[in-house]
């Protein structure tokens, strides 16, 4: 799906996160991973959005596997 009026497409978005390919790739398949919340700092981050983020990077790992990788 492509966010309204931009050439991002989104991989995952669910109600606490997006996670796209990035514009400017390191390498192919490279995904960035959005917390809907903004706050200043990683280190802002409340705690269960931290843990989120660690579950959240596997879905974001098969679907760069998926199209990238095969």
């Amino acid at each position: 799906a492509k966010a309204a009026g931009a050439d991002i497409i989104l991989e995952i978005e669910d109600d606490d996160f997006v996670a796209f390919l990035d514009k400017r790739p390191l390498f192919p398949g490279h995904s960035l991973l959005i917390p809907r919340a903004h706050h200043k700092t990683l280190a802002d981050l409340p705690e269960g959005t931290r843990l989120l983020l660690g579950f959240d990077l596997l879905p974001v790992r098969r679907v760069v596997l998926q199209r990238f990788l095969q």
